[in-house]
């Protein structure tokens, strides 16, 4: 993790894609669920920076009528095959 004052990564939903992230990994602020959004579902131009994003993520289970749960990035997420498996599972990015 960058320490104060130092820059950090800020890919866009298209170098993200590129790079082989298929998913953003959010969790609600209320419930604290974690969930995966899938980066080609989501409806911005892909020079968006993913940063951007949070702020339109509303968790779907806590949200009611007149009130949206607020929801934050813990971040990108990939589709790894899983040779035991034989099928894809979803894989955290590596730190």
């Amino acid at each position: 993790m960058p320490s104060a004052g130092e820059t950090r990564a800020n890919p866009s939903v298209g170098m993200a894609l590129n790079a082989g992230y298929d998913f953003l990994e959010v969790k609600c602020n209320a419930c604290q669920r974690v969930s995966l959004v899938a980066l080609r579902a989501v409806a911005r131009p892909l020079k968006t920076p993913i940063w951007k994003l949070e702020a339109s993520l509303f968790c779907e289970r806590c949200s009611k009528p007149g009130w949206r749960e607020r929801a934050h990035i813990l971040g990108l997420a990939y589709a790894k095959p899983d040779p035991e498996l034989g099928r894809d599972r979803s894989a955290r990015e590596p730190e």
